[in-house]
C-alpha cells in the first residue's frame, strides 16, 4: 500500500512538474581549472595585461540601477521563481577601439537578494544556500571578452565567478553595443549552483532543479567615464604617500629613541 502510495505522490509531482528555464538558454562553459590560495589561475599564462593600451582605456563606474539589474530564475518541479540581488556595482575599463582589451568588473552584496515570495528570500540567505554572514561578497573579473557568440550574441565573457568561497572560471555569451552615449551588455545563461557548493541537503534538495538562469543587463553611460591611465596614477600616489607616512614615522621612532638615550 505504502509502495502505491509512494508512486502516485512521484507520478503527480511529474504530472504537474513546470519545465526548467535553465533548459531555454545557453549554459556557461566553467573551466574547472585550479586557484592558489590567493584565487590566481595556476595555469594561466605570464603576459599579463597589455599596458600598452591604457591610454585609450576609460573607466566606467557601474552600480544597481532601474536599468542595470542582475537578477535570476531558479526552479524546482512544481514552479520557478524570480530573483535578483538590489545591491552590487563594479567597473568598465573600457577601449572602444579594442573592446578584447576591455574588461568587467563587478562586486555583489548577497545580503541584498530578493525573490518573488519573502520566505525564499530569507531562506536563501542561511547556510542551506548563500550563507550571506559568512560569503558577504560574490565576484565576477572578466579576462577575456571576445567577438562571437552563441546563437545571437555578439560576444563571448570569459571571467572568474567566485560565490560561495568557490571560484570559477566561467565563459558565457553576451550582447554587448558601444555607442558614444553609452556601453550596453545583455546576457542569459545558465550555471549548476552545485559547482559553487550551494548544495540544500535532504528530500528537498532533490526537488531543487541544479541549473539557475543569470540575467546581466548594464546600461552603463560614458558620461563622466575616467581615463584608466590617470585611476592608475592616483592610486600609485595614494601608495607613495603610504610609503612616505611609513618612512616619516619610522624617522620618528627612531629620533625618540635617540633623545631617551
Amino acid at each position: 500500500m505504502r509502495l502505491k502510495l509512494s508512486i502516485l505522490v512521484i507520478a503527480g509531482l511529474y504530472a504537474t512538474a513546470c519545465d526548467d528555464p535553465s533548459e531555454d538558454v545557453p549554459k556557461a562553459e566553467v573551466d574547472e581549472h585550479d586557484h592558489d590560495e590567493h584565487g590566481h589561475d595556476e595555469h594561466e599564462d605570464e603576459e599579463g595585461h597589455d599596458h600598452g593600451h591604457d591610454e585609450h582605456m576609460s573607466r566606467i563606474m557601474l552600480s544597481a540601477s532601474e536599468t542595470s539589474t542582475i537578477g535570476f530564475t531558479a526552479s524546482k518541479v512544481t514552479r520557478s521563481h524570480e530573483g535578483g540581488f538590489r545591491e552590487w556595482s563594479g567597473y568598465i575599463d573600457l577601449d572602444a577601439e579594442h573592446l578584447g582589451e576591455s574588461s568587467l568588473n563587478i562586486t555583489i552584496q548577497t545580503a541584498s537578494i530578493f525573490t518573488d515570495t519573502s520566505d525564499l528570500t530569507d531562506h536563501l540567505k542561511t547556510g542551506d544556500f548563500f550563507e550571506v554572514e559568512r560569503f558577504p561578497t560574490a565576484t565576477f573579473v572578466s579576462s577575456r571578452i571576445a567577438e562571437g557568440g552563441e546563437g545571437t550574441a555578439t560576444h563571448t565573457i570569459t571571467g572568474d565567478l567566485t560565490m560561495h568561497g568557490v571560484t570559477k572560471s566561467i565563459s558565457f555569451p553576451a550582447t554587448v553595443r558601444i555607442t558614444d552615449a553609452a556601453v550596453t551588455a545583455t546576457a542569459e545563461f545558465s550555471i549548476n549552483r552545485r559547482d559553487w557548493n550551494i548544495n540544500y541537503a535532504g528530500m528537498a534538495n532533490d526537488l531543487i532543479r541544479d541549473g539557475v538562469v543569470i540575467k546581466l543587463n548594464i546600461n552603463a553611460p560614458r558620461a563622466g567615464a575616467t581615463p584608466v591611465a590617470d585611476t592608475d596614477h592616483a592610486h600609485m600616489d595614494d601608495d607613495h604617500d603610504d610609503d612616505h607616512d611609513d618612512h616619516d614615522d619610522h624617522d620618528m621612532d627612531d629620533h625618540d629613541d635617540h633623545d631617551m638615550h
